[in-house]
């Protein structure tokens, strides 16, 4: 019987991660190769494209350079807070990525002037949104130097110019690891300057895969953008393979002076607080939000359990794949398909599972599932990488040493001990599932319309009060993941 649970276990695994990875893979090239390895007739890729191109990498170069930038304060705080401060500091950086960068579009689209350039607000509240990203990579890489350095340095020298001349190019590496990564992250994304009306290359890609009946009309433009994206991801590899985040050293016990925790404030009020307050000011009232309710509901429930059903999927793959010799190279499978466009991996379902055999589960909502596991999937790696080292601690082998094994081990030890942080994978891909458009914008089902696309629907339609009310339910669910990770002691696990 325990035999049997264990195969049923491993089998419920590769089926998930054959629906959401493999099948739709597969069906992709093969759909392509079957079109033609060329571009079909329906494809044109001229001036405009170009344009839409290039225009990409200017948002994203500029928008990654502004956040780094923004992140320093962030980053500084960090490296020298104590476990005291830890929750706090991560319950900011956490409250800053989960609620939904569409929000605050909206919202500083009302706190600039009208007419303030697009380009501009669009880096503005990329920057503004994702600068907790470049704190962590940088501040955690200050840990693992020490604080040492930077005290013999104000020796010589004054406090200004010990962190621009001393501290600042111990850290080059790591400044770079975040600019490439933040680089890679914004090229692909067409959430922020979408909401910005801006037209970039992945909103063109969106467009060719609704438009166009031939799968290579969308992969062959695509690669122009995924082939760069990959590059530089094996390059952050290799930049990362050589130096550890694990910090060395402890921290300085009298902490962090208070104009870092005030810096750290203000660009936090900034991105979150001011715009998010701004909307509801302007539009939001307790009326529209009963109305989007009422007219809604059945759209708002079936959203919130289809991004619940995803983010239990990538927990369940993480766990189960946790202690398996080939949990390295599958999760190389949702890294790269992390990096497609979600216009990809739309049509990538489409092609796996429109036909006969599967309309079942093409016309079901459960293919919006796949479609947010697809998107992201990678999210585990991070959850499977604590199952895995619990596997390998002592308290494991000494558990196996006294006879338990199978069942008891499981729910005396691994789940107690990694029960929260299965909980906070799935409540960080459901949220961030919440605000996907491109994905599962491809595989609408007749039973309900996703909560980001109705969000969307009501940004070009200027109905600014529901359009305030669908924008809240994003964000309130984000409240729930944040309490959830902040929660937990996250400096000691690091070491």
């Amino acid at each position: 019987m325990r035999r049997l649970l264990r195969v049923l276990w491993r089998f419920g695994a590769w089926l998930a991660f054959a629906l959401a990875f493999v099948i739709p893979t597969i069906a992709l090239v093969a759909r392509a190769i079957e079109q033609g390895v060329g571009p079909a007739g329906g494809f044109a890729f001229g001036a405009r494209q170009w344009g839409l191109l290039a225009r990409s990498a200017e948002l994203a170069a500029g928008s990654a350079f502004l956040c780094v930038i923004l992140s320093i304060p962030g980053a500084a705080l960090l490296a020298r807070c104590g476990s005291r401060s830890s929750r706090a500091i991560m319950f900011v950086f956490l409250t800053q990525l989960l609620c939904s960068p569409m929000v605050y579009s909206f919202g500083w689209e009302r706190v600039l002037p009208l007419g303030f350039n697009p380009y501009v607000r669009c880096a503005l509240v990329t920057a503004l949104w994702a600068w907790p990203i470049p704190a962590a990579i940088i501040g955690l890489g200050y840990r693992q130097i020490g604080s040492s350095l930077y005290e013999l340095s104000i020796l010589d020298a004054s406090r200004c110019r010990a962190f621009v001349f001393g501290i600042l190019p111990a850290l080059r590496m790591h400044f770079l690891v975040a600019a490439v990564f933040l680089f890679v992250l914004f090229l692909g994304d067409a959430t922020i300057p979408h909401a910005s009306a801006l037209i970039v290359f992945s909103t063109e890609l969106l467009g060719w895969a609704t438009g166009s009946a031939n799968v290579i009309d969308t992969l062959w433009p695509a690669t122009l953008v995924v082939v760069p994206m990959l590059a530089l991801m094996i390059v952050l590899y290799f930049a990362c393979k050589n130096f550890s985040f694990r910090p060395e050293h402890e921290t300085a016990s009298h902490g962090p002076p208070l104009f870092l925790w005030g810096a750290t404030l203000v660009v936090f009020l900034a991105g979150c607080v001011l715009p998010i307050c701004t909307l509801l000011r302007a539009h939001g009232s307790r009326a529209a939000l009963m109305v989007a309710f009422r007219v809604y509901h059945q759209d708002i429930l079936w959203s919130i359990v289809a991004v619940l059903v995803a983010g239990a999927i990538v927990a369940y793959m993480s766990l189960a794949f946790a202690g398996g010799r080939l949990a390295r190279v599958l999760w190389l499978w949702p890294i790269v398909m992390g990096l497609l466009p979600g216009s990809l991996i739309g049509i990538g379902l489409v092609a796996a599972y429109n036909r006969n055999l599967t309309a079942v589960i093409y016309d079901h909502w459960f293919i919006v599932s796949l479609a947010y596991v697809g998107r992201f999937g990678w999210i585990g790696i991070f959850s499977g990488m604590a199952v895995a080292r619990l596997y390998r601690s002592e308290v494991i082998g000494q558990a196996k040493l006294d006879g338990a094994g199978g069942g008891p081990l499981f729910f005396r030890f691994v789940l107690p001990l990694c029960g929260r942080t299965l909980a906070a994978c799935c409540a960080i891909v459901a949220v961030l599932s919440l605000s996907e458009m491109t994905a599962s914008d491809l595989v609408r089902v007749p039973s309900f319309q996703t909560v980001a696309s109705i969000i969307i629907e009501k940004f070009h339609r200027f109905e600014n009060e529901m359009l305030v009310a669908l924008s809240m339910i994003p964000i309130l669910a984000a409240l729930p993941a944040v309490l959830l990770v902040s929660g937990k002691r996250w400096d000691t696990a690091a070491r």
